[in-house]
């Protein structure tokens, strides 16, 4: 695992914004392990409140708020290849999710051209709840559904996507044979 020294870490923590201060560390431990209602702030979700089986879930809600709206179309897409129930969370839930990961991050994602590295803390302690290969896959065929449903691929939803491919080492290749073999298309 990556050390960050002292100095780079409080470095990164004065740039991030109050709502992922909670991603930075102090120490190996860092405030990972503060307490949830000391981390939260103005009511936004902390991916640390999800729980294990819900990170999956979670990780794909972040596709659905990575263009900076939850679009009634990519949930309709969502229902129709019955990914609540794949994922073992119901549509409310999913949506509490999609929500929260809209207030944390979705809006700040289209200020530029690129991840900036609070964003990339954020996702990247999303996705590494994340530990099982099929359901990996699983997630990005299911993120494929969502970031094509509203007919065009925003540049947020192609820097989220392709994030996700790149760190869980996925190719597009591998999407697509989830796609094809997929029961529900």
């Amino acid at each position: 695992m990556l050390q960050i020294n002292r100095r780079a870490a409080d470095a990164l923590s004065a740039e991030l914004p109050d709502h992922f201060q909670h991603l930075s560390s102090d120490s190996p431990g860092g405030r990972l392990n503060t307490p949830v209602r000391q981390r939260r702030r103005s009511g936004s979700m902390s991916h640390q409140d999800v729980h294990h089986d819900e990170a999956a879930a979670c990780v794909l809600a972040l596709m659905v708020a990575a263009n900076g709206r939850i679009d009634p179309r990519e949930i309709q897409a969502l229902e129709a290849l019955r990914a609540f129930e794949r994922l073992g969370v119901r549509r409310e839930r999913f949506l509490e999710l999609a929500r929260g990961c809209l207030d944390d991050i979705g809006s700040t994602l289209c200020e530029c051209s690129w991840l900036r590295s609070p964003a990339l803390a954020y996702i990247d302690a999303l996705l590494d709840r994340v530990d099982d290969p099929a359901r990996r896959v699983l997630v990005c065929r299911l993120a494929a559904a969502v970031i094509t449903a509203d007919g065009c691929i925003s540049v947020d939803e192609r820097m989220v996507y392709s994030h996700v491919l790149g760190r869980w080492r996925i190719s597009q290749s591998m999407v697509t044979q989830a796609i094809l073999h997929d029961p529900t298309r």
